[in-house]
């Protein structure tokens, strides 16, 4: 768009000297070089400092381009016109257009990203949140009770043909092998301390020891016994003694 009103309106003496055609490729091949420099010196003030925003380099580079583009578009501008005594602005105000210019191109490019068939930027997606930790895996075994029963283990015992489950919502008695119900409990915190007791290690509260038996006091007001074959793991495991 700007080669073609730039070649229509053939400034400098190029109206008068060139036919259209020739305007049009004159003319685009300036504005070309113009456009490439100024966003390769863009590109190169935005590198040295990615935190200045956008307008900053945006006049750091269109300042760097009118000295870069003003004194050779001046020269080829006097060339031209001495050929047909036409009139030719002098440095400083060709200095002033170019600067314009070169600014009026990047505002239009960031306004209208599109107008050039430019592809649209997208901005930054926003940081994704730190992810949320896990929810904690609930132990099959709390699928077999009532909702409102569900809480955390507190401890698991042997109740003649039925297994208890003691939680802290409740007891619960299910008719099941003590073995099986030691399978659902995948995930819970804990260990068995007995042939007929599994306690959840954040629900042991204290121990105390009776005849050189061991029992541990649980957060429910039981007490479990630890039989001798579980002792040295209790004792390592539950009550962290060396």
């Amino acid at each position: 768009m700007t080669s073609c009103l730039v070649a229509y309106a053939g400034p400098f003496g190029t109206y008068d000297s060139f036919s259209l055609g020739f305007r049009l490729v004159f003319w685009a091949s300036v504005v070309g070089i113009s456009i490439a420099a100024g966003t390769a010196i863009r590109v190169w003030v935005q590198s040295k400092d990615a935190e200045q925003g956008y307008w900053r380099p945006v006049l750091i580079a269109s300042f760097l381009v009118t000295l870069l583009l003003a004194l050779p578009l001046t020269l080829l501008a006097h060339s031209i016109a001495d050929l047909h005594e036409a009139h030719v602005p002098p440095l400083h105000e060709i200095s002033v257009m170019v600067f314009v210019i070169a600014v009026s191109v990047s505002a239009s490019r960031q306004l209208l990203p599109n107008a050039e068939g430019l592809p649209v930027a997208e901005p930054d997606p926003p940081p994704a949140p730190p992810p949320d930790d896990p929810p904690p895996i609930q132990p099959r075994l709390l699928d077999r009770v009532a909702p409102e029963a569900r809480g955390a283990i507190y401890r698991v015992s042997v109740d003649d043909h039925y297994v208890r489950l003691v939680t802290d919502a409740g007891e619960t008695d299910l008719l099941m092998r003590f073995s099986d119900a030691l399978k659902e409990l995948d995930g819970a915190d804990g260990m068995q301390v007995h042939r007929s007791h599994w306690v959840a290690r954040g629900a042991v509260t204290g121990h105390r020891t009776e005849k050189s038996r061991l029992f541990l006091q649980m957060r429910d007001g039981a007490e479990v016994p630890v039989s001798r074959s579980f002792r040295k793991p209790v004792e390592d495991g539950l009550l962290n003694r060396p």
